[in-house]
């Protein structure tokens, strides 16, 4: 076997060990999980087990289809993994490692030196925002690898122009719409960049940048419309999912400018030195400022419209609603740092002089040392450093005790025949570790269903955390009598309303 092919192996293997190793340790020692990377394999199992055949409906028009789409495989192949949630370690796995693979590969070609690619191929491996996302097998480990994979590819088309270069990504970009929605940003940054591109090559620009940019789009378009067409015929909106994602919007809070700065100087120091470096107005213009565009875009769209990333998160967090800047800015800077390497390596001795950075370049590399330092020392930082996460401490990660304590339960009573219905958030968890989710009526709401709750009868069970009330109002002759508690779930057993 030829040595790169080893090296890749070699890479990927490592990745994935290291990833199974921490997933397993935050799962099994530590009882954490992403919710969001248990909802999607809730929904990929929902569509396989939740009716006799095979429905893609089941997807789930809530959030974008990608991870569960990708989650598929897995849990029809391993339903068991699947039902104990450590399908979402070896997803996180295989991406992060495919993550790894695509850097090192651009470092290979663009002639960097092992004792340079490795360092930098690493980084994306043991950051704590990357280790974190995959650990537990969130969707933003997908985004880093869509990010990163449509970053390489325009750099790379922005230094060779290859039409392989451009479909690629395309494609990446569809992927990365398809699993965060505001990925649509970098999608236009990346047009105007081969717009620009292509206007400056020569004679018969207006053909060439509408031809270009055809080809980029299209896949996009397609993949786009099919999901738009999806929403209307199973929702009957074709909004459908956009609305219901963006649907909590709030006020942005007093420090929300503040923190979408500060974070591309928490994930990489160097960020915006980076970027400067390639969008200077005497700079060669080519594959590092398309990396660094993008990540101008990440950045500017939550300033632009800051209420579009609030309801991406929790109240008074802002690591979450921004976990796509987070992580187009690990994947940009990485990708820049590496063309930029190769820029000062490979060019000729006699070129190296106007290839130096600017004043302005170290004025920003030494101005975020500066920032980053007073930060520190009063608690701002990443959500989780390295020796944490490789411990299992990972972060964008909750306790799942409660809902681990509940499913046994649950499952005892469908085994006896009874009704389960299961009302509120994240009762999907309950349902998947159970292992009947195909048998037990999950709400995303807590509030009652008048449909749902007319259909209990005596003996059936209602697992609820609020709204008791509320439901046994729309019981009708029935009423609940408390049985067990995990955590902040209550099991009620539906019994028939004593009258005087």
């Amino acid at each position: 076997m030829p040595w790169p092919r080893i090296e890749a192996l070699g890479i990927f293997v490592l990745t994935y060990c290291l990833v199974q190793r921490v997933g397993l340790t935050a799962l099994v020692m530590h009882q954490l999980v992403n919710w969001d990377g248990l909802s999607a394999l809730a929904h990929a199992a929902d569509v396989l087990y939740r009716e006799p055949a095979i429905n893609l409906a089941l997807v789930g028009f809530v959030e974008p289809p990608a991870p569960a789409l990708l989650y598929l495989p897995l849990a029809g192949l391993f339903p068991a993994l699947a039902q104990s949630g450590f399908a979402t370690v070896i997803f996180g796995g295989v991406l992060l490692g495919l993550c790894a693979l695509l850097l090192n590969a651009l470092g290979q070609r663009l002639g960097l030196p092992w004792w340079l690619r490795y360092p930098l191929t690493a980084i994306v491996v043991l950051h704590p925002v990357s280790l974190s996302y995959a650990a537990l097998g969130s969707p933003l480990v997908l985004l880093l690898f869509a990010v990163l994979g449509m970053t390489k590819s325009l750099a790379a088309w922005g230094e060779e122009q290859h039409l392989r270069d451009l479909i690629g990504c395309s494609l990446y970009a569809t992927v990365a719409v398809l699993t965060r929605y505001e990925a649509a940003f970098l999608v236009a940054a990346a047009a105007l960049y081969i717009a620009a591109r292509c206007a400056l090559s020569g004679a018969d620009r207006y053909s060439r940048v509408e031809g270009t940019l055809i080809t980029f789009l299209l896949p996009i378009v397609y993949f786009g419309g099919l999901w738009i067409g999806a929403n209307w015929l199973i929702m009957g909106d074709p909004w459908h999912s956009l609305t219901a994602t963006f649907s909590g919007t709030a006020i942005a809070p007093a420090d929300w400018s503040s923190a979408v700065l500060l974070l591309p100087l928490l994930v990489f120091p160097l960020a915006y030195a980076l970027a400067y470096h390639e969008l200077r107005l005497l700079g060669p213009w080519r594959g590092g400022a398309a990396a660094a565009l993008l990540m101008v875009a990440a950045i500017a769209m939550p300033l632009l419209w800051p209420r579009l990333y609030t309801s991406l998160g929790p109240a008074g967090s802002w690591w979450s609603p921004l976990a796509s800047v987070s992580v187009t800015v690990l994947a940009a800077t990485l990708v820049l740092a590496m063309v930029i390497a190769a820029r000062y390596l490979n060019e000729p001795l006699n070129s190296k002089p106007r290839q130096r950075p600017l004043a302005g370049t170290l004025l920003l590399a030494v101005a975020a040392v500066v920032v980053l330092v007073p930060m520190r020392q009063m608690g701002v930082g990443l959500p989780a450093s390295t020796p944490d996460a490789l411990k299992g401490y990972v972060a964008f990660a909750h306790s799942a005790v409660a809902e681990q304590e509940a499913a046994p339960r649950v499952a005892f009573e469908v085994h006896r025949g009874r009704q389960v219905v299961i009302a509120g958030w994240p009762g999907f968890a309950i349902a998947l570790f159970s292992g009947e989710s195909g048998r037990i009526t999950v709400l995303p709401q807590v509030r009652p269903d008048a449909e749902v709750a007319q259909a209990l009868r005596p003996g059936d069970l209602l697992v609820l955390f609020a709204a008791r009330h509320q439901w046994e109002d729309a019981l009708g002759d029935y009423t609940t009598k408390p049985e067990w508690i995990a955590g902040q779930w209550q099991g009620l057993r539906i019994i028939k309303l004593a009258r005087p």
